[in-house]
């Protein structure tokens, strides 16, 4: 009795441990998108990564979208 009672406060608290970690990998994820998304919001993307003028119309939307939200 006393074994399976340990077995199952031990599994609680390990379940417990790796939710905290993966709360704590998610929010640095997260932190690290959104320094990304404002670095790409206040500089927009350089033109040779852009096929043609519609893709560069279409990459300046997009930063001008994340400039005014």
């Amino acid at each position: 009795m006393r074994i399976e009672n340990f077995r199952v406060t031990f599994d609680a608290s390990r379940a417990s441990l790796v939710s905290k970690i993966m709360k704590r990998r998610i929010s640095v994820t997260l932190a690290i998108i959104g320094a990304c998304s404002i670095a790409f919001a206040r500089e927009p993307l350089p033109i040779k990564w852009t096929i043609d003028g519609a893709s560069l119309r279409w990459t300046n939307k997009i930063a001008q979208h994340r400039l005014d939200s």
